[in-house]
């Protein structure tokens, strides 16, 4: 999907955690990050004190509806 869900990055953070715990494999996360993924297998929810957005790098695109597909070639990412 193009958007987040309630949670999104406490619940990859609280996944990531588990594969440094070793309950979880790095090799499932990416299936973990698809559309239809079942949510059960990720990792718990993350608690929302301690997290803190620190950079937002972001590819350049051509235009409206090719931020999910297809990134300009040959533009580094800009810095928010």
């Amino acid at each position: 999907g193009n958007s987040f869900m309630k949670n999104m990055v406490r619940i990859m953070a609280g996944t990531l955690v588990d594969v440094g715990r070793g309950w979880l494999s790095a090799d499932d996360v990416p299936a973990m990050l698809q559309k239809d993924a079942d949510r059960s297998q990720a990792g718990q929810t993350a608690p929302g004190h301690g997290l803190t957005l620190v950079e937002i790098e972001l590819a350049r695109f051509d235009g409206p509806g090719d931020a999910f597909d297809r990134p300009k070639v040959g533009e580094p990412p800009r810095r928010l």
